[in-house]
């Protein structure tokens, strides 16, 4: 029986000892249980703070995000235009290239032609320059022919003289006549051909001599010639506008008393030329003629 009552006893005190070490995890476990709680909110807070944070900053990057799409969209805009203008560009420069080459397939086209018509047209100056020499020397010598027949023709022209010289005496009566006492009038006509080159007005002179070179006396006035500065008497005298063509002249001396039989002569003159001259026999008189 006693053993009973300690066994009891054993067993109070076990469920008594059970009892307190159930209270003192109880009382372990609340206190856990308060304090896991609470560290659950600072974990939740933590946890909110955290998700608050990260849902700023997945709003941020989403704004980012967004910008950096809509930057890429621009950039590749910008890209395609860029695209364009180098597409342009190469384009712009493919034909550049071409035309250049192009030209300068034309420049060579044109240096080529360009020498060769230089090269021809050296060949035509030397050419040319052969035969401008060659025109030279012959000019040369056609002056120097030109020089020799203009001093062919002033020789030709100072001996040619005029022709056609005829001189009559005249009575008073006007009939031809040969005896010198009857002389009244003298005329000498001739022709001045167009060879002899007269031109514009010039006095012609005739001046009259006889066999010895007297001249007939009275003269009108005497001259000197330019041509000889040779003084000589002039007994008649015209003036003639000379054109270059062939010209009749007469001339009259009236002043004859002074005509004695014998051979004379009537010279021809201008101022700067001789024309030429013509002679006349004049005979005496005799009761039968």
């Amino acid at each position: 029986m006693e053993v009973t009552k300690a066994k009891l006893k054993i067993l109070t005190g076990v469920i008594a000892a059970l009892l307190l070490v159930s209270i003192a995890g109880n009382i372990y476990y609340w206190d856990k249980s308060r304090d896991l709680s609470s560290e659950k909110e600072r974990v939740e807070q933590k946890a909110n703070a955290l998700l608050q944070g990260q849902s700023r900053d997945l709003n941020e990057l989403r704004k980012q995000v967004e910008k950096s799409s809509e930057e890429k969209n621009a950039l590749t805009l910008k890209a395609k235009e860029l695209n364009g203008l180098l597409t342009q560009v190469n384009n712009d420069l493919w034909e550049l290239r071409t035309r250049k080459a192009t030209d300068a397939k034309n420049l060579e086209l044109m240096r080529s032609s360009s020498e060769s018509r230089l090269s021809d047209l050296n060949s035509r100056a030397d050419l040319l320059t052969d035969k401008n020499t060659s025109l030279a020397r012959q000019n040369t010598q056609l002056n120097q022919n030109v020089d020799v027949l203009r001093d062919s023709l002033q020789q030709i022209t100072s001996e040619l003289t005029a022709d056609g010289f005829r001189m009559i005496a005249l009575k008073s009566n006007n009939k031809e006549t040969a005896k010198a006492k009857k002389v009244a009038v003298l005329t000498v006509s001739f022709e001045v051909p167009a060879g002899l080159g007269l031109s514009g007005r010039k006095e012609v002179y005739l001046s009259l001599t006889d066999a010895q070179g007297s001249p007939l006396k009275p003269s009108l006035r005497t001259i000197t010639l330019l041509s000889s500065e040779e003084e000589i008497p002039v007994h008649a005298v015209k003036s003639i506008d000379f054109n270059g063509q062939k010209e009749s002249v007469t001339l009259t001396v009236y002043d004859t008393d002074t005509i004695k039989p014998g051979m004379y002569k009537a010279a021809i003159y201008t101022e700067d030329k001789y024309l030429g001259s013509v002679e006349v026999q004049f005979r005496d008189s005799f009761w039968f003629f």
